[in-house]
């Protein structure tokens, strides 16, 4: 006989109380004026909105690990006056004179003097405030902030200083300036390579090559030179003429200009629906748009708006398309399905328009104002405006979404962050700027290693190798290929299989400002391109194995002289997986003995062809072994033989096998305890 010993694992289960939450805190954001590791002479701006009635004394808010400085008060609104010391990762700003403030006032901090951490990441910041009562408020921000070492550079069209100038969107500095005549529009290739600038004086269009500024031979178009869009797929421009009442197509390729497409009298700007289909054209004396499709270049019926349309943008899911009417003091949406005007909102001298990528927001400059505007989408509600410089002739939004720049006729250019609604002093720039563009953010490239375990055992993932231009890879979703998927935040991670076979495994990333495989799109340039480089696959080979170790077995019976048998079954668990080309069971034995005495080395035999049951969704093995089989036996176990095996086709999925052993007894047998050591094993292959 063989004598069974069942060992197994004692669970133990905890249970951790969570503790107990404070009321949280409503509206919380924060935003940084510069946003690259190691910057210093850093603003970090919090803002939030009180639950109830209190008395704050403090506003701790915590901060990236490794943020430095001596920091300063700024800007305060909603609280009394207060002082600031950075701690462990905390900033704490003390009230001086606590007063009590009500319920939902918005209340803003900004800490000056900070030097931002130097390693990259996404944060997140926890508000906590005590109250004079012995209460404590807490909440989580809304929004992330990336701090990381790259940052997109924007290009200011100078019209009176025949320049273009760099601005790093992660430090808000001026940069280079780069000699062009005349600038009055400009526009980025979805690669970021090139960008196609305006020379509104000369009725020609430069290409410059933006790694290195150099500029192209320039291309002649209409008159006037106004607006410029860059079709979704990078392979068109078109450029609208302001005083020949034209659009001028120019495939990209060659830099050729192609037929002008007539649109209505003094067309100011275009907008490009996001599947590169159509172009809406606002005509300012006409107080029209001009829809144009653009795989023929015709000219649609003109849709009827305000008085002197001039800027305008498409949503990125390319449903709407929205109108500044400068004259008019409106803004129009059109409904890009249909070419209808819906009703107009009421806003003041709109100029530059601009979408955020995520398309809940849209930015509407004021040119008499000098404000910018937030516009809840599709509402079209408008929240408070932001005083920025003088007479605002554009709006541009950087990729991730964090920043706004207007391009102020003024000279300058004003950051707003966007997170907080709140705009930073401006940036000097060339004479008359009149638009601001901002490099596209470009796909992730990923790529991953995964080393196998075995059935049951750990297989890891390590996905380090990736890389993405600007930013940093802020999700890896994953899809081990066993319809399992996770998402994570770092670059690696781990799995177990509960089947062999060889499994499609694949990585998907979305960087810091959320692009991955798809693009992002509002009308005059891609903001986000996405590409599949941001998703690749490995094939995992896990080998076929036991989901448990095959158990010991006792037969047991009563000597009675005679000849008999006595059965026992072992159920065998099968890793298989997604294994299509078959498995084999092989079985071995030593003959059964008490050291003295043997049974004979046939005496064991599966009689029947083994039963089988799924342990999960499986294909149940067909097997082509002939039974009875006699399970081989020696004093040192001879060569094993196919105890069952799944045909090619079959067997897929884990699933238990269990054949019945009978156990032949002859009647001249020695009573004893007989022992024997039978070797399983599994493997790939019918």
């Amino acid at each position: 006989m063989v004598v069974v010993v069942a060992l197994g694992y004692l669970g133990l289960a905890s249970t951790i109380a969570p503790p107990a939450s404070a009321a949280p805190l409503t509206n919380a954001a924060w935003s940084l004026s510069k946003t690259t590791t190691g910057a210093t002479t850093v603003s970090y701006t919090f803002t939030f909105t009180t639950i109830t009635t209190a008395t704050l004394t403090t506003v701790k808010v915590t901060v990236p690990a490794g943020t430095t400085g001596s920091p300063t008060v700024g800007t305060v609104s909603g609280i009394s006056a207060g002082t600031v010391a950075l701690g462990s990762n905390t900033l704490t700003y003390t009230v001086t004179t606590p007063a009590s403030i009500g319920a939902g006032t918005a209340i803003r901090i900004t800490f000056s003097s900070l030097t931002n951490t130097s390693t990259a990441g996404q944060y997140n910041s926890t508000l906590t405030t005590n109250n004079a009562g012995g209460s404590v408020d807490t909440g989580t921000t809304t929004n992330a902030v990336t701090i990381a070492g790259t940052s997109y550079t924007a290009y200011t069209e100078n019209y009176s200083g025949n320049t273009l100038q760099k601005i790093d969107v992660g430090t808000n500095t001026a940069g280079s300036t780069t000699a062009v005549t005349g600038p009055g529009c400009a526009a980025i290739t979805p690669d970021g390579t090139k960008a196609y600038v305006c020379n509104y004086d000369l009725g020609t269009v430069t290409p410059f090559t933006l790694s290195t500024m150099t500029a192209g031979a320039a291309i002649t178009v209409g008159t006037n030179p106004w607006a410029i869009a860059i079709t979704p797929d990078g392979t068109k421009a078109y450029v609208v003429n302001n005083t020949s009442n034209t659009v001028t197509p120019i495939t990209i390729g060659t830099n050729t200009a192609g037929t002008a497409i007539a649109v209505g009298s003094s067309p100011r700007g275009i907008a490009i629906t996001p599947d590169g289909t159509k172009a809406y054209v606002t005509n300012s004396g006409s107080n029209t748009v001009t829809p144009i499709t653009l795989s023929t270049n015709t000219a649609g019926t003109a849709i009827a708006v305000g008085s002197s349309p001039q800027g305008i943008a498409i949503t990125p899911d390319g449903t709407r398309a929205y109108v500044g009417n400068f004259n008019g003091n409106t803004i129009t949406p059109i409904t890009v399905s249909t070419n209808t005007a819906g009703s107009t909102v009421a806003s003041s001298n709109p100029h530059g328009i601009a979408i955020t990528p995520d398309g809940s927001t849209m930015w509407v400059t004021s040119y008499s104002g000098s404000t910018a505007t937030p516009y809840a989408l599709p509402a079209l509600t408008a929240g408070a405006s932001i005083a920025v410089g003088a007479s605002p002739w554009s709006i541009s939004i950087s990729p991730d979404g964090s920043m706004a720049y207007t391009a102020n006729d003024g000279s300058s250019v004003t950051p707003i962050m966007l997170a907080t609604k709140i705009a930073l002093p401006d940036i000097s720039t060339g004479s008359d700027t009149s638009g601001l563009v901002i490099q596209p953010d470009q796909a992730p490239t990923a790529s991953f290693i995964a080393t196998p375990g075995a059935i049951g055992a750990t297989t890891s993932f390590d996905a380090s190798a990736s890389t993405t231009a600007y930013g940093l890879v802020a999700t890896y979703a994953w899809d081990f290929g066993d319809s399992t998927t996770t998402t994570t935040t770092t670059p690696t991670t781990t799995h177990t299989y509960t089947g062999g076979g060889t499994y499609t495994a694949t990585v998907t990333l979305t960087n810091s400002a959320g692009t991955s495989t798809t693009d992002t799109y509002t009308g005059q340039q891609m903001i986000r391109k996405g590409s599949a480089t941001a998703h690749t696959t490995r094939n995992v080979a896990i080998a076929i194995g036991w989901t448990t170790a095959p158990a010991n077995i006792t037969f047991s019976k009563a000597l009675n002289g005679q000849n008999q048998t006595t059965t026992a079954t072992l159920a065998l668990g099968v890793g298989s997986g997604i294994i299509s080309s078959g498995w084999n069971i092989t079985a071995a034995s030593t003959t059964f003995t008490t050291g003295a005495r043997n049974l004979p080395t046939s005496a064991v035999t599966v009689i029947a062809t083994p039963s089988g049951t799924c342990d999960t969704s499986c294909t149940l093995a067909t097997t082509n072994v002939t039974y009875p089989y006699t399970l081989p036996a020696a004093a040192t176990a001879p060569t094993a033989t196919k105890l069952f095996n799944a045909q090619s086709g079959t067997g897929n999925g884990n699933q238990t096998i269990t054949p019945i052993f009978t156990l032949t007894i002859p009647a001249n047998t020695y009573a004893g305890t007989y022992t024997s050591t039978w070797t399983l094993t599994l493997a790939s292959g019918p």
